[in-house]
């Protein structure tokens, strides 16, 4: 081994060693909630979001729930129980849903901030894995300048307070005529 293959073997594995720590900080960041980005498509997370008093609202206008028509859900975020939203994708060629919902006091005034909003999705029941054929996208009703969040899970996404937010789940051709459910929740700040 020359010294120069000598140098770059060092640096690579100096980098492999890198990588692993960033995998493993990104794995930290799953388990309680302190990713830097967090709000921006976060890690999934294994359980329901939702307390025993969470608001149920089903899915009222499937032919024309797309983003030009999205359906109003009536609710205002909060963390104690949060709203579970049902719905069924179309069996053939399943197109996205769109429902709108109120921030409440969750977020901050005038700009995005924190606390704000967990989302997760469960297909027939069970949560979906990371990239698992749906993706969400999550932006206000009324146009503020900022762009909109979008990833296949939620973990403390920024809000403004007091916004009308339409919250679109996109599934894949794998999910066509599939029962879903769509887990809202102001996200609880643990100390």
């Amino acid at each position: 081994m020359t010294m120069t293959t000598g140098k770059l073997v060092r640096v690579l594995a100096l980098s492999g060693l890198s990588l692993a720590a960033c995998g493993d900080a990104s794995d930290k960041c799953a388990a309680d909630g302190s990713c830097a980005a967090a709000g921006s498509g976060g890690q999934h997370q294994p359980t329901s979001l939702l307390g025993d008093g969470a608001a149920n609202h089903s899915e009222a206008q499937e032919p024309s729930n797309g983003s030009s028509s999205a359906e109003s859900t009536g609710y205002v975020l909060e963390t104690e129980h949060g709203l579970a939203v049902a719905g069924t994708f179309e069996s053939a060629s399943p197109t996205p849903d769109s429902f709108v919902f109120n921030s409440g006091t969750m977020g901050t005034a005038r700009e995005p901030g924190f606390p704000g909003i967990d989302i997760q999705v469960l297909v027939e029941g069970r949560p979906l894995s990371t990239g698992a054929g749906v993706s969400l996208s999550l932006d206000t009703v009324q146009e503020f300048g900022y762009s909109s969040l979008s990833g296949s899970y939620f973990k403390n996404a920024a809000l403004i307070t007091g916004k009308d937010y339409v919250l679109r789940v996109s599934p894949a051709a794998s999910l066509a005529g599939k029962s879903y459910t769509l887990e809202i929740r102001g996200h609880v700040v643990t100390k």
